[in-house]
């Protein structure tokens, strides 16, 4: 039996209770196994009766009930964006101050994006052939278009370039996500991947000791990450100064974040950015999602 059938078979009944889960009560359990109230767009802290809009809680999760994804918030706020230490498309550093959203805390599974293929039929990629018996680990082989569709079908979006290096950095604009010091052990990357010969990522929060700011797992290293965003060094360095959208067209799209066969730290920092065609599928780069 085919891991697409077995995956049409088995997923469609957990997105089915996991909906009406969500609809009975304010809480459900995710595809991690771990407990959260029910995300749903326009949710805030407050809301949820934690605390303050204005606060990080990286301990804290709600949970999308279409997919199972443990969501955190990541507060209002503004840094320096952008980098001097890499190459020229990071420059230069400028302040962009962000509303509040959420982020996935993981990178999208293989597991979750098999929920989305038997849902919807989706085809356009070969990613079953890195997902057997690897259900935890990061989808790959996704492109710009299916990385979309996921996320459309989720209910939510792809981040931003601005949120995503936000979430990356924090206020204080880090270098890595766990802080301004390298460190190897933090991720998985090219001098620190998982043992499978073809892609050698780990299943996704493998490294905890490298969480950002708000708490997300895997930001750097693991696999690259589809952003929203056309890529533009111009508009880069002469975007809006709060929650820029990305520009209007381009040619290419952003991708951030280092992967398994990042073979060097600078990488894997959260400043740095790739150009990326829209429909290149690649084994070292995979998707999150956010939502407001």
């Amino acid at each position: 039996m085919s891991y697409r059938l077995v995956v049409s078979g088995v997923v469609m009944l957990a997105i089915l209770g996991a909906v009406a889960w969500a609809a009975e009560g304010e809480a459900m359990t995710s595809s991690r196994g771990h407990q959260g109230p029910v995300w749903s767009a326009g949710l805030t802290p407050s809301k949820l009766g934690w605390g303050a809009d204005s606060k990080a809680y990286p301990t804290r999760i709600a949970v999308n009930p279409k997919d199972g994804a443990e969501l955190l918030w990541v507060p209002a706020g503004s840094f320096g964006m952008g980098s001097t230490e890499g190459p020229p498309n990071e420059r230069p550093v400028h302040r962009v101050s962000l509303s509040g959203f959420w982020l996935y805390q993981h990178e999208v599974t293989n597991g979750q994006f098999g929920q989305f293929a038997a849902a919807t039929g989706f085809a356009d990629s070969d990613w079953q052939k890195y997902a057997e018996g690897r259900e935890p680990h990061p989808v790959v082989r996704v492109s710009w278009e299916g990385a979309r569709a996921y996320a459309e079908w989720a209910g939510v979006a792809l981040p931003t370039e601005a949120q995503w290096e936000y979430a990356a950095r924090g206020p204080k604009g880090s270098k890595y996500p766990w802080g301004d010091q390298w460190s190897d052990r933090k991720l998985c990357w090219w001098w620190n991947r998982g043992q499978n010969e073809d892609v050698g990522t780990f299943p996704v929060g493998s490294f905890p000791d490298g969480a950002s700011w708000c708490g997300a797992l895997d930001l750097a290293g693991n696999v690259y990450e589809w952003c929203a965003d056309w890529f533009s060094p111009t508009y880069y360095a002469q975007s809006p100064a709060h929650d820029p959208p990305g520009p209007e067209q381009g040619e290419t799209r952003v991708s951030r974040g280092g992967s398994w066969d990042s073979v060097l730290a600078i990488g894997c920092r959260g400043a740095f950015r790739v150009a990326v065609e829209e429909k290149h599928r690649c084994y070292c780069r995979g998707l999150r999602c956010a939502g407001k």
